[in-house]
């Protein structure tokens, strides 16, 4: 399967479907804030449908609830994404168990593959939902053998699926029905 084959089609006009702000640039900010530890509490993505959907808690409550449900949600939707891309290539099921050494061994099989989505949501997975593992941006370039302007672009390209998937989530919550097929989800 080609990478292009994998994305859908561009997404429907802003008057089809209303959201707060849900772009590639604020969704890598809200996994930046949830790595680094900052309070999300008035984060724009705690109003969408879906996440309060996703759970029983209040996530409009004081603490760190709001911080756990986000991360929890959003690495789901990660986690889905990348377990529907590694199984094209028969790839082990992701494991946040990992040692360091397996998942650098891990990333140089996903490098193998060449697909520019693997290894962008690849790169996501072990940045910010590894957070554990502190690997810097260049770390996580060399083991895919890439440098760290290509890595950056590929995961950019995943960072645009994630959106357009958060999109579809959003409007099957509020009933809407999009105009482009997301077959991935």
């Amino acid at each position: 399967m080609s990478d292009g084959a994998f994305l859908p089609n561009p997404i429907p006009s802003e008057a089809a479907i209303r959201l707060p702000n849900l772009t590639a640039s604020s969704l890598k900010q809200v996994f930046e804030a949830l790595r680094q530890g900052e309070d999300v509490q008035a984060h724009p993505f705690l109003e969408l449908l879906w996440l309060r959907q996703y759970t029983a808690f209040d996530i409009t409550s004081t603490g760190p609830v709001p911080s756990i449900i986000l991360f929890d949600a959003l690495s789901g939707v990660v986690t889905m994404c990348l377990e529907k891309l590694r199984s094209i290539y028969e790839l082990p099921s992701l494991s946040v168990n990992l040692t360091a050494r397996e998942a650098m061994m891990d990333l140089a099989r996903v490098a193998q593959t060449g697909n520019r989505l693997l290894m962008g949501g690849s790169a996501v997975f072990y940045r910010y939902i590894r957070y554990d593992l502190d690997w810097q941006m260049e770390q996580i370039s060399q083991y895919l053998g890439q440098s760290g302007r290509t890595t950056r672009r590929f995961m950019n390209d995943f960072w645009g699926m994630l959106v357009k998937i958060l999109i579809q989530l959003e409007a099957n919550a509020l009933g809407i029905v999009l105009n482009f097929p997301l077959h991935h989800i």
